[in-house]
């Protein structure tokens, strides 16, 4: 079976691909046109492609670090397992950035740094102040943020967050 795609106008000529694991949809936004696909040997998706996306700050944020959408004022913080909505993250900023500037997310894919050092199929969860850990928080709220494909790279797959 091959794939089959199908092209939609996309008027914000933004970037962005999403994939789903289960039927194998694509879906890849870039340039001026947006591509459905079905991938039904898994091909595509298993490339675990990211999706990474700009968000405002609403404090300083460092690289590698989770946070959490607020809704009331439209910018990103460092996510926490203290409560429900602080552990829900929305994804794991790859740059940095002060309160008012720009930083990417991803929300989903692999995240690879070499200051990583874990071990293939470590856990990876939501610590305190928007820690990266594979040690699970024991009172507030679990936050399990993916897994380790290797001593340096993560796959990033958001849960939700679960009570302790």
């Amino acid at each position: 079976m091959s794939s089959t795609y199908i092209n939609i106008p996309n008027p914000n000529n933004s970037s962005t691909v999403i994939t789903s694991d289960s039927p194998n949809i694509i879906v890849n936004m870039s340039g001026d046109a947006y591509s459905i696909g079905f991938d039904p040997m898994g091909i595509i998706a298993n490339q675990a492609a990211a999706v990474v996306t700009d968000f405002t700050a609403g404090e300083m944020i460092s690289a590698l670090t989770v946070v959490y959408y607020d809704e009331a004022t439209g910018t990103i913080f460092k996510a926490d397992s203290d409560t429900l909505i602080k552990a829900s993250a929305l994804g794991i900023t790859m740059t940095a950035g002060m309160a008012g500037s720009t930083i990417k997310v991803i929300q989903y894919g692999l995240l690879t740094d070499s200051s990583f050092s874990l071990d293939p199929a470590d856990l990876i969860f939501l610590g305190h102040n928007g820690l990266i850990t594979t040690t699970a928080v024991s009172e507030g709220y679990l936050t399990r943020l993916g897994r380790a494909i290797d001593s340096t790279t993560i796959l990033v797959l958001i849960e939700s967050p679960v009570t302790l």
